[in-house]
């Protein structure tokens, strides 16, 4: 789930209409308590809306979209004296996938924090669910009709079936690859170009 190119990634949550359950665009906000929230109410919007990940970008004026910047570094920021992203990932069930990346496009700063869903059930933040209700952040127990429709969405998706990694060039595919091994062992010859 790497970010390659971060401000391409900006640039094309930036093109949706507005804040989705899914996205949510801040500046400097960043209480971890709050964060931790998020993180679950946008692992758990993107399941319902069929994404293969939830955003929290820094750095954009929420209603104008405007790119103004921010002084939030995930990658350096603690809770105590722990990592942010290890504090953060500790609190989650299930644990998921969490990505901070912190970048400079045009001589501003940004940070984004992306998460993938639970393949299994809601995740919760210590102990707690939360979902995105349009641009609001809320308890998942409040929602029941939310609550059945992520627990169906869970069982109706595969991990199998999802993309690993995007963006991703069809040179550094096969760098990951072990795909030698695989044709020896079924006894097949090696293609000869990666096109084949």
């Amino acid at each position: 789930m790497p970010i390659i190119n971060p401000c391409a990634l900006l640039d094309r949550l930036l093109a949706e209409p507005q804040e989705q359950p899914w996205l949510e665009f801040k500046v400097n906000d960043d209480d971890p308590q709050n964060l931790g929230e998020y993180v679950s109410a946008l692992a758990n919007a993107a399941m319902l809306a069929d994404r293969e990940r939830g955003y929290l970008v820094f750095g954009i004026q929420d209603g104008t979209k405007e790119k103004i910047g921010t002084n939030v570094r995930l990658e350096s920021k603690k809770k105590g004296n722990e990592n942010f992203l290890n504090w953060l990932t500790r609190l989650l069930d299930p644990k998921i996938l969490v990505e901070v990346k912190d970048f400079e496009c045009n001589g501003k700063y940004f940070s984004v924090l992306c998460v993938e869903p639970s393949f299994e059930r809601p995740v919760k933040f210590s102990g707690t669910a939360y979902i995105r209700i349009g641009s609001y952040k809320k308890k998942l127990s409040d929602f029941p009709e939310y609550e059945r429709a992520l627990w169906l969405a869970t069982g109706r998706r595969r991990f199998e079936n999802t993309i690993a990694m995007s963006n991703v060039s069809t040179k550094e595919v096969f760098d990951l690859l072990d795909y030698e091994t695989y044709y020896k062992l079924s006894a097949e010859p090696i293609p000869k170009s990666h096109d084949e």
